[in-house]
């Protein structure tokens, strides 16, 4: 799912180098060019795999990434039984705090759906491992990798890539690109619950005579809550009416605690904008957590906590997303 953080520009002057003409956009579009997208996937992991299945002779490789949210990735090649490592085999492996609580939501029937053939028993120190044959990739749903090497002709002006070259190309790009969506995957586990539980639950709740369904009711299903930090947690809260996603976020400096306020509550001020106003309802606080979470033992242990301390170190913002709000690139 692409995240759209959607900042307010700190300059709306126009842009010297793009005409007027080069911008025949819609508002639409015009709100877009002021949002910062984050890709769902690993920049750097699809980089590096898109290196390593076009290079020839094949290349090494043992890099350690760290991403933003302390998720840790390791790629690395197998040694070999003369503890040579065997470059044309790849290793993914990836630790995240989070994991055993993922594990409870079926994150490993979700990881086996996105990566069955590929998986191998975990590196030591890591949660989860993956094998990737540079020289004989899996097949992706539909479409069985041919080689390249196998269908180039050539003509008198050189090489012609032909038909099945761009499969081959187009399959190998769809999984890399998968490979690279691996934490993505493996958080969409208690997302993809909650969403099941709230299909149920919207299905069950009464209608009214209109035979629309009623208000929103307080039927719920069990609060799934995610632990991706030390102190920080996501909680997914399905009801008949909606699906709560709550963000736990803890700020100590008192700078930091400025800025990220003000970057928080541009999720809230983006929802004024004519072309977002269709976007999910977007909420914050740094006093008081959402009713949803309120009574959980380790939220009450936090805000006792911060009461004490004298300062709100800890922002809540929460997304309600309804059956009517769109869905892009699930």
């Amino acid at each position: 799912m692409v995240t759209a953080l959607s900042l307010a520009a700190s300059d709306d002057r126009p842009n010297p180098s793009i005409s007027s003409e080069d911008k025949c956009w819609g508002p639409d579009e015009r709100e877009r060019e002021k949002m910062l997208l984050l890709e769902p996937h690993n920049l750097l992991i699809q980089t590096i795999l898109t290196e390593k299945f076009a290079a020839r002779p094949p290349t090494g490789v043992d890099q350690v990434i760290t991403d933003f949210d302390n998720v840790q990735f390791h790629l690395s090649n197998p040694a070999g039984p003369d503890d040579k490592p065997i470059k044309t085999i790849i290793h993914l492996s990836m630790l995240i705090k989070c994991y055993s609580d993922l594990l409870q939501y079926c994150a490993r029937d979700v990881l086996q759906r996105e990566y069955g053939p590929m998986i191998i028993a975990p590196e030591q120190g890591y949660d989860f491992t993956i094998q990737i044959n540079l020289d004989n990739p899996p097949s992706s749903p539909g479409i069985r990798p041919h080689h390249p090497s196998a269908t180039t002709t050539t003509k008198d002006d050189g090489p012609v890539i032909c038909a099945l070259c761009l499969i081959y190309l187009e399959a190998l790009d769809k999984l890399i690109k998968n490979i690279a969506l691996i934490k993505r995957n493996a958080l969409a586990a208690p997302f993809e619950k909650a969403f099941a539980a709230h299909a149920d639950l919207h299905k069950a709740a009464p209608k009214s005579l209109e035979g629309a369904h009623a208000a929103p009711t307080q039927d719920t299903a069990d609060l799934i809550a995610i632990h991706y930090r030390e102190e920080e947690a996501i909680y997914i809260s399905p009801a008949s009416d909606r699906v709560t996603v709550i963000f736990s976020t803890v700020f100590r400096e008192e700078v930091d605690h400025i800025f990220g306020e003000v970057f928080l509550r541009e999720f809230v001020d983006a929802r004024k904008r004519p072309a977002l106003q269709n976007a999910p309802q977007v909420l914050f606080s740094n006093r008081e957590p959402p009713l949803e979470i309120r009574p959980l033992p380790e939220i009450q242990k936090a805000l006792n906590s911060s009461r004490a301390a004298g300062k709100g170190e800890i922002g809540y913002i929460t997304f309600g997303m309804t059956p009517s709000d769109p869905v892009v690139g699930c």
